[in-house]
C-alpha cells in the first residue's frame, strides 16, 4: 500500500473522493513537517466524512517514515467530523525472531482528536528517529 522511503523522508499517502466517484490517491514525499500540515490543511474534511455517510467507505491521511521491510513508523488519521478525526500509531523497530521472541512494536488504537492535536501529534515523525519514536511511545 505504501512505499516506504529513507529515514529523512516522511511519506504521506491520501485518499479522498473530491468532484470523482471513485477514491484518489495520492503520495507526497516530504522532510518538512509544514507540508505535511499543508495536506491536512488542504484536504476535503467536510466533504469527505458526507461522502463516507453516504457511499460508507472514505479517504484519510497516512504519515510513514522508514522501511517496512524492516524498521518504520506510521500515523494514519481519518475523517469523523469536519474538524476531528481518529487517530492510530503504530511502530516496528524490531520484528524479532519468528515475530514473537524480541519484538519491539507499538500499536495504539484509534482515538478521537481534533486536527490541530492531530498535527501536533505527526510532528515527532519529522524531528525523531524511529528508535526515539520507539522510546517516547513505549513509555506512554
Amino acid at each position: 500500500m505504501f512505499r516506504f522511503l529513507e529515514a529523512d523522508m516522511v511519506n504521506v499517502f491520501y485518499s479522498f473522493r473530491g468532484e470523482h466517484p471513485e477514491m484518489q490517491h495520492v503520495e507526497v514525499q516530504t522532510s518538512h513537517y509544514h507540508d505535511a500540515i499543508d495536506l491536512i490543511d488542504k484536504y476535503p474534511w467536510r466533504e469527505e466524512v458526507a461522502l463516507f455517510e453516504e457511499h460508507g467507505e472514505g479517504g484519510g491521511l497516512f504519515f510513514t517514515v522508514g522501511d517496512e521491510d524492516d524498521k518504520y513508523a506510521c500515523f494514519q488519521l481519518v475523517p469523523t467530523e469536519p474538524d476531528k478525526g481518529l487517530l492510530c500509531f503504530w511502530l516496528v523497530l524490531d520484528k524479532g525472531f519468528l515475530g514473537i521472541f524480541g519484538k519491539k512494536t507499538i500499536n495504539t488504537p484509534f482515538e478521537e482528536v481534533s486536527i490541530s492535536e492531530a498535527k501536533s501529534k505527526i510532528k515527532p515523525l519529522f524531528n525523531y528517529s524511529i528508535e526515539q519514536l520507539y522510546e517516547c511511545h513505549k513509555k506512554s
